[in-house]
């Protein structure tokens, strides 16, 4: 059967650095099934920057005249802070989260499956191959991923953050505000009906086109990238619950996905 395949990734920065890449096998294997690339980069900052301002709908907010210290901080200070943060390189992380969350402004036109890699994936010849695999096998849920390979739940990733920020982790200290995390997953565990029994890798995605039923989801996860912290993978546990999103999770550690290879960068 042949699938509309649209693939995902983005690097803003200096331009031609660390951007997603494919092997010649790989690229010729796109093509011959008509897979659409799309990698952004930083000659598309104008149009990404453009594409979204985050709704004050998607604030996060219990809608109770009682507030707790955190809600007022999550109010009251990160929703006063400008377009994009000061910082550059959040600012760019940040940018580069578009097209991973909000793709369907994005893009001309629908397809049956987008897939996200991050740019720090290699696709080798054989990509192509697992990805129309797990599409046979998975293909009917609105979310293909990977089960975090390390961790089972978000208080687990905030302790994984806090221990390695105290160590002085620079890609840690660099990408991540430890207060803010803190808020936010504190903010996560007083909703009732959340269960935190469940954390995911999601340097890669596969969407099937079921997601666009759900683009309240994909807006929330932008927005709480936006006004909490760009450490994705604590907001997404939460939000796939809230949302009721159908999620298939591979026993699959992202970084050993087949055909990539992985390569770290600061």
């Amino acid at each position: 059967m042949n699938y509309r395949i649209a693939l995902l990734s983005a690097y803003i920065g200096s331009p031609g650095k660390n951007e997603l890449k494919m092997t010649d096998g790989c690229r010729r294997n796109l093509e011959a099934h008509g897979v659409d690339t799309f990698l952004f980069n930083e000659s598309h900052r104008e149009l990404l920057e453009s594409c979204v301002l985050p709704n004050e709908d998607y604030k996060p907010s219990d809608g109770k005249k009682k507030r707790s210290k955190m809600r007022n901080w999550v109010d009251n200070v990160r929703f006063r802070q400008f377009m994009y943060p000061t910082e550059k390189t959040t600012r760019n992380r940040l940018v580069a989260k578009l097209p991973k969350m909000q793709f369907y402004k994005l893009l001309d036109k629908e397809y049956d499956y987008y897939i996200w890699m991050d740019s720090k994936f290699t696709l080798l010849d054989d990509w192509l191959d697992a990805i129309l695999k797990w599409i046979e096998l998975y293909g009917q849920h609105d979310l293909v991923l990977c089960r975090h390979s390390e961790r089972n739940s978000i208080v687990s990733e905030y302790e994984y953050m806090r221990y390695h920020a105290r160590k002085k982790s620079k890609i840690i200290c660099s990408k991540y505000v430890l207060k803010d995390m803190y808020y936010q997953v504190q903010d996560y565990l007083s909703d009732k009906s959340f269960v935190d029994d469940r954390l995911y890798e999601a340097g890669f995605l596969l969407y099937s086109k079921r997601i666009l039923n759900h683009k309240d989801f994909l807006d929330a996860w932008y927005a709480h990238n936006y006004y909490y912290t760009i450490q994705d993978q604590l907001s997404l546990p939460y939000l796939v619950q809230k949302y009721k999103i159908d999620v298939f999770p591979l026993e699959q550690s992202v970084y050993k996905l087949p055909g990539t290879k992985y390569g770290y960068w600061d």
